[in-house]
């Protein structure tokens, strides 16, 4: 009996026989009703059914859930506190870039605080819909929640460690547009107000012409020049080899606005005190120079955003768009060209038709 309990590997399955001789399994946690298994723990061939263990864990978390008793350990290899000690202690984890990694474990350390004495096992959807739910107010911090969760469990089920990703089929509950891209007309006023020789002009062009993300553009410098190319390793790269690399030409405009602040230092842009920007500090001041322009509804995340359409719009491919940016996924791509080919598509429907009027 107790070989037949261990080769189960799950804690508190109890066993014994019936007046006829037949063995009847239950799950038994002290101080709560006896579940007698509805399923069989073996098949024919002696291995371990997978719906006798879907039962275990529904039977499991629902105890535990509906007590509101913190009944598994926080170590106990069961309990997601354990899953997500192990979980930072990955290569999976660990390779990816530091602030990434805080926030990380930011978010779900905090979920865990609350939830980490439960069975992970036995997470299903309609748990973590309610932890949705009860973040409505702030949408995206919700969304990110599952989108960590996610992450957690696709891991967990590679290392064989859960059978289910729970969090998969939960849908985003924030529905923004994301930040707002910088029509031409934003552009021009912001260089109207930001001419040649300041740092705000500098950050402007420099964005524009390279679509880097803000931690990567306080980064150009000196160094990233190759001849008249602007050449860097995107910091959300997996890895630094070549293919992650992105090297695009440098405009006229974007010369023209470095040369004209360019001093002595490893990064093009500088703060007022001649040292290179921390990525809130650039964030601050990013805010402050748009706000000087009656810009308040721009950022810089909005000027990558800007680039994307401008190339979209010039007719690249989704190939060249991923080699401008650096994206190894072509979703985002794809999302820019198409909806350039539709507004194309549309001024091409038009064009037709208003020419069918006049003859």
């Amino acid at each position: 009996m107790k070989t037949l309990k261990a080769k189960i590997g799950r804690k508190y399955v109890i066993c014994d026989k019936d007046r006829h001789g037949n063995l009847r399994w239950y799950l038994r946690l002290r101080g709560r009703p006896k579940h007698r298994f509805k399923e069989l723990p073996f098949n024919e061939d002696g291995q371990i059914r997978t719906e006798f263990l879907q039962e275990y864990d529904a039977a499991f978390t629902n105890a535990i859930i509906s007590n509101g008793v913190e009944e598994v350990p926080a170590d106990d290899k069961y309990s997601l506190n354990f899953l997500l000690k192990q979980y930072f202690a990955s290569q999976k984890f660990r390779k990816q870039k530091a602030v990434t990694q805080r926030d990380k474990r930011s978010v779900l350390e905090k979920y865990a605080a609350e939830h980490g004495h439960r069975p992970y096992r036995g997470f299903t959807r309609k748990h973590l819909q309610m932890s949705v739910s009860k973040r409505a107010d702030t949408p995206a911090a919700a969304d990110k929640l599952i989108k960590y969760l996610k992450a957690v469990f696709n891991w967990a089920i590679i290392e064989d460690l859960a059978e289910k990703n729970p969090a998969i089929g939960i849908e985003k509950i924030n529905k923004t547009q994301g930040h707002h891209a910088w029509s031409m007309e934003e552009i021009e006023k912001f260089r109207s107000v930001h001419p040649i020789g300041t740092m705000a002009r500098a950050a402007l062009e420099l964005a524009l012409n390279t679509g880097a993300r803000r931690e990567d553009l306080i980064n150009l410098g000196p160094k990233n020049l190759v001849v008249d190319k602007i050449t860097y390793t995107p910091s959300k790269s997996t890895n630094s080899s070549s293919q992650n690399k992105v090297t695009n030409p440098m405009f006229r405009s974007t010369f023209m606005a470095i040369e004209a602040t360019r001093q002595k230092g490893l990064t093009f842009l500088l703060n007022e005190y001649n040292r290179g920007f921390t990525g809130n500090g650039f964030g601050n001041r990013m805010r402050k120079w748009c706000d000087e322009a009656e810009l308040p509804h721009c950022s810089t995340h909005g000027l990558r955003k800007s680039a994307a359409i401008r190339l979209a719009y010039a007719g690249v491919s989704e190939r060249e768009l991923m080699a401008a940016f650096g994206w190894s996924d072509s979703k985002t791509a794809h999302y820019y060209i198409k909806q350039a080919d539709n507004d194309r598509l549309s001024d091409s429907a038009f064009a037709k038709l208003m020419a069918k009027e006049v003859t």
